[in-house]
């Protein structure tokens, strides 16, 4: 079959100047505020703090879009009109977009898909979705002087981190409660999760962690009766080998890994008995 290939051609020139048309325009963007955007973000620093309200439970190994780079993508990409999470498949490739994001234009991977962000949009816990909303201001409160137990700190204006351009003239409550616990290293055994189901005529046989126990530290009152830890689950739909993965852990709030952030676990994948081919007495 063959391809028509619009070639370039001349126009009568304009002041001297040769008018040459052609449609090689190679990668273009009609959003050209983005870069405007990428500034204004830069300064206030809005998507660093929302992903610092996050707690990322995927495998470090596996992550090829950071949580920050993925909320910027969807924040910027509102600003610009784009409110659908499925527009997200034609910007992902968008050059301004990526470099608003932090992405070379040309040699920079692709952003997210929708896919990836509705995982995102979907991710955070109740307690994680509540201390959103409050991501853009920080109050700092100097608890070196106080003892374990709970108490009753008064806030003050000069205590609250605003982002610039924003000036605190009143914070109400004027008093936080505060908790305090004492911090404590536990040994715990690591407990190996595991996620769909093999191919057919395949089972899962036995399932290896390495190393077993991990120490994780936290607040007493938290990890005082806590003597397992989850990994993040292994996928092994349709898998017919056995699969070995670094994984994360899976902790509570507030607690975590001293050392050991990921753990390899290690997952026999054989195949049914009932299907193995046997072999008549006698035979060699």
């Amino acid at each position: 079959m063959t391809e028509a290939t619009l070639l370039p051609f001349d126009l009568p020139a304009v002041r001297r100047k040769k008018l040459t048309v052609d449609f090689d325009g190679g990668s273009q963007s009609s959003d050209g505020g983005l870069l405007l955007l990428r500034e204004a973000e830069r300064s206030l620093g809005i998507c660093g703090r929302l992903a610092g309200s996050l707690t990322d439970r995927r495998d470090p190994t596996r992550i090829s879009h950071s949580l920050v780079e993925m909320i910027k993508t969807r924040a910027l990409a509102i600003c610009c009109g784009y409110e659908d999470g499925n527009d997200l498949d034609r910007l992902r490739y968008d050059p301004l977009l990526k470099l608003a994001v932090g992405r070379c234009p040309e040699s920079g991977g692709e952003l997210c898909s929708q896919a990836t962000m509705s995982r995102l949009e979907n991710m955070p816990s109740r307690r994680q979705a509540a201390r959103l909303t409050a991501a853009t201001v920080r109050v700092r409160i100097d608890v070196s002087r106080l003892d374990e137990g709970e108490h009753v700190v008064p806030v003050s204006t000069e205590q609250v981190d605003a982002p610039p351009g924003v000036q605190v003239l009143r914070v109400w409550p004027s008093t936080i409660r505060v908790v305090l616990a004492s911090a404590a290293v536990k040994a715990v055994r690591v407990v190996p999760q595991v996620r769909g189901t093999p191919a057919a005529d395949h089972a899962v046989g036995r399932v290896a962690v390495e190393p077993q126990i991990v120490e994780v530290k936290g607040p007493r009152t938290t990890i005082e009766e806590r003597t397992t830890v989850d990994t993040a689950p292994v996928d092994v739909t349709g898998v017919r080998h056995t699969v070995t993965q670094s994984v994360g852990l899976l902790l509570p709030d507030s607690v975590y890994p001293t050392t050991q952030r990921t753990v390899q676990v290690t997952v026999e994948i054989r195949v049914e008995d009932s299907m193995r081919v046997r072999q008549p007495a006698g035979a060699r």
